[in-house]
């Protein structure tokens, strides 16, 4: 599922350039030892210090020089499992049912922190918890309620008109693998006649983002030029 919206920020702080790299730095190759010297060297910033230094970015697309390009030739900051961050919220009856202790952690900034930073699209994979009737963040385990990470990003564009977030969310296998109950009822919905794949997941995005939705007929209403 894609939505169009706003952006989020990645668990460590990178820095890209377009400048040319010469042919014999990018033939260089690395032994075992250097490999393991360089991932040593690689932290994440906390939020204090990002925002201290100037890191954030939460208007950028608003820049003239982006509002003159198509988004499709744009390259989105981007974070991988954009809601595994912090402490879980795991269902203690799902856990009693032998899931694993291990909870997931791909990023140490919140939504609306990577949204500040800059990153303006997310991976999100998610399942349903069967206790509390609703679809929750995951990697294996559960991690947070989908919802109230939705409304973060919806809050964002609220005060963000020229930003533009793009979703991708998709069905966590891994907690299949622990209990098929949650994604059992999700796969049912490719079943079901009257519904359409994906329905209860469109139906909680179209919940949160409203008339920011970039569905088809919102699409239709910009003007060409």
């Amino acid at each position: 599922t894609a939505a169009a919206a706003a952006a989020a920020a990645p668990t460590t702080v990178a820095a890209a350039t377009s400048a040319t790299v010469p042919p014999a730095a990018m033939a260089k190759s690395f032994d075992a030892k250097e490999v393991e010297d360089v991932g040593n060297r690689l932290s994440a910033e906390d939020w204090e210090t990002i925002a201290a230094l100037g890191l954030d970015r939460p208007n950028w697309m608003a820049h003239e020089a982006v509002q003159g390009r198509r988004l499709f030739n744009l390259t989105l900051p981007g974070s991988r499992g954009s809601g595994l961050y912090g402490a879980g919220g795991g269902d203690a009856v799902e856990e009693e049912a032998g899931r694993s202790a291990t909870d997931p952690e791909s990023q140490h900034l919140s939504v609306d922190r990577q949204l500040r930073l800059g990153v303006r699209a997310f991976d999100l994979r998610v399942a349903w918890s069967f206790t509390k009737k609703c679809l929750y963040v995951s990697h294996g385990r559960l991690k947070r309620p989908l919802a109230p990470l939705l409304a973060e990003m919806s809050a964002f564009l609220a005060t963000s008109h020229l930003e533009v977030i793009v979703v991708r969310a998709q069905l966590d296998w891994g907690a299949y693998v622990y209990d098929q109950r949650h994604i059992s009822a999700l796969l049912a919905e490719e079943r079901d006649p009257t519904k359409v794949p994906g329905q209860t997941l469109h139906e909680e995005m179209a919940k949160a983002f409203g008339e920011l939705l970039a569905t088809y007929r919102r699409l239709s209403l910009i003007p060409e030029s």
